[in-house]
């Protein structure tokens, strides 16, 4: 059995193989990350998530490393020692995020994703009050069509690369790419190639800030007004588990809820965008008799 202290506090994970981010959260401790997702490959790229690591020793002394490590590439073993709210760890984030918002635009009054924004929120948490940026922002054109259903607001991008690599490990069609270098670089699709396959609205829930829109819910609704209630689509035999938004009894998007014995984190365009009929005016509420 291994355990891991976290922020003083011991924390058995098992024999699970898991992550400083993973382990964290079996203990209560949230460490804030933009480029991990569970059901991805680790990347380590948006080194939000760095903290303090070190080893507990048999002699009971704890040997801490010199630098900061990104939480979500470190395995957690027995004996290790994370460190999420010290002054170094604390810096390193505020770092990392006066760097994400260097040319990020302060549209957050249109943006979709205003309200479950993991941008807003951290910068709220662990951010700055303030901006030292002094030289005017690079600001790339968007894409509109990026997608059939998807609209990419470029300038919005953090470059967690989420969405490459869903395309690329979990629907397998590979559409979305990372080009140029540097603060120049940005999602794009390949010629004649748009981002349309059976998951790919997916990605839309994967993107943490609002650089990936869904053009179903773009500017109709804002997320404070919804109410979600969890359901079943009922689209196939999956049974896929979904959480439904809605306002005044009016159903604005579908979104999917994990549920590792069903679809797991995803669910198909067909299911998500298939809910049209329940605000039809034409849909029947009540049985009909014919006389």
């Amino acid at each position: 059995m291994a355990t891991v202290i976290v922020n003083d506090k011991p924390v058995d994970i098992g024999t699970e193989k898991l992550n400083l981010i993973e382990a964290a959260l079996k203990g209560g401790v949230f460490i804030p990350h933009y480029c991990w997702h569970p059901a991805l490959t680790v990347v380590a790229s948006c080194r939000m998530c760095l903290v303090e690591v070190g080893e507990k020793k048999p002699d009971g002394s704890v040997a801490m490393q010199p630098k900061v490590v990104p939480a979500c590439q470190t395995p957690a073993k027995d004996g290790t020692v994370v460190v999420t709210n010290s002054p170094k760890a604390k810096f390193a984030q505020q770092q990392t995020l006066e760097s994400l918002l260097l040319n990020h635009p302060l549209d957050c009054p249109v943006c979709d994703k205003a309200g479950e924004c993991l941008l807003q929120d951290f910068t709220f948490k662990f951010g700055r009050a303030e901006s030292r940026m002094i030289d005017e922002k690079f600001a790339p054109p968007n894409k509109p069509d990026i997608g059939p259903n998807i609209a990419l607001f470029t300038d919005r991008c953090i470059m967690c690369s989420r969405c490459v690599r869903f395309t690329r490990e979990i629907s397998g069609t590979a559409e979305l790419m990372v080009v140029n270098r540097g603060e120049h670089a940005e999602i794009d699709v390949f010629p004649g190639e748009p981002c349309d396959n059976k998951l790919a609205s997916n990605v839309v829930d994967l993107c943490p800030v609002g650089a990936l829109c869904s053009k179903d819910f773009l500017y109709k609704q804002r997320v404070w007004y919804l109410k979600s209630r969890p359901s079943v689509c009922p689209d196939c035999s999956t049974g896929c588990s979904i959480t439904i938004d809605e306002n005044k009894d009016v159903v604005y998007r579908l979104h999917p809820r994990y549920n590792p014995r069903a679809q797991g984190h995803f669910m198909c365009d067909d299911g998500r965008l298939g809910y049209h009929y329940i605000n039809s005016p034409e849909r029947f509420l009540r049985p009909q008799v014919r006389r």
